[in-house]
């Protein structure tokens, strides 16, 4: 029994991990989560990923009746811990594409 117990653990699978990024300042931010952000995270852990969600603050993100909270800042992301990464709803003509996302991008 200890044996079979034993082989068990040493054959734990990691699961993967994947980085959603979140634009505090999208204007389309209430369509995000509503829509975007909220649809995927739960498709994601129903297909066995840790999903984990950083913004440029950290802060919680509120519109409409939708309140997300983030894991993690995008500048404490080490990327070489995750298998994917998601930027759902990226608008580029309504945000400004800050320092800390230059910076993400640039590691």
């Amino acid at each position: 029994m200890f044996f079979l117990i034993s082989i068990l653990i040493s054959c734990k699978r990691e699961i993967p991990k994947v980085l959603l990024f979140i634009k505090d300042n999208s204007v389309e931010l209430g369509y995000m989560l509503t829509h975007e952000v909220g649809k995927m995270r739960e498709l994601l852990k129903q297909s066995g990923f840790e999903v984990t969600i950083a913004t440029i603050s950290g802060e919680v993100l509120k519109a409409d009746s939708v309140t997300v909270t983030p894991n993690i800042k995008l500048s404490e992301v080490n990327i070489n811990e995750y298998s994917g990464f998601i930027m759902p709803c990226m608008a580029p003509n309504d945000s400004i594409v800050t320092l800390g996302e230059i910076n993400f991008v640039k590691k």
